[in-house]
């Protein structure tokens, strides 16, 4: 399972997006291992939307992508706060890095930023279609025992 940063959602979900080819073709390579993000970037990913009255819009264009929701508790929180400390992490990233790596195989994102601190403390991190040579370990695995997250719930919530 791959998590994807809110810039990555955004794109795939606005056409108007500079990124939006880039992200499909990502999206598109790797649809077979599944998707993630924390329900913080989901919140990140819906504050525009909320603005543009397109809430609907775009929680429903989320869902379709299947996305699973990973909740933030008991280690996981206090991994985002030394991020924060640590690697000078915006908390939005700290947390979808950190439940990345607590949880699923790696984290898909096109922040330059928090792919250069990704590769620094050695987590599959994917920016482009072409990375899965890149990244031969994130192929292919299914389930990690090491790997799994406070909680997981489907998309939308209480649906």
């Amino acid at each position: 399972m791959l998590t994807l940063d809110a810039n990555v959602i955004i794109a795939v979900t606005d056409a108007e997006d500079a990124a939006h080819a880039r992200a499909l073709d990502v999206v598109e390579s790797y649809e077979w291992e599944g998707f993630a993000t924390t329900t913080l970037t989901l919140a990140e990913v819906l504050v525009r939307p909320v603005r543009d009255d397109r809430f609907d819009v775009r929680r429903d264009q989320v869902e379709a992508l299947g996305v699973e929701l990973l909740g933030v508790d008991g280690a996981v929180v206090r991994r985002i706060a030394e991020l924060c400390s640590t690697h000078r992490l915006s908390m939005p990233d700290a947390a979808v890095l950190a439940v990345a790596m607590a949880s699923t195989d790696a984290l898909v994102t096109f922040d330059r930023r928090l792919v250069r601190t990704t590769r620094e403390l050695g987590f599959p991190v994917i920016d482009g279609p072409d990375d899965v040579t890149a990244n031969p370990y994130v192929c292919c695995s299914e389930t990690n025992p090491h790997r799994e997250p406070a909680w997981r719930e489907r998309f939308p919530p209480g649906r």
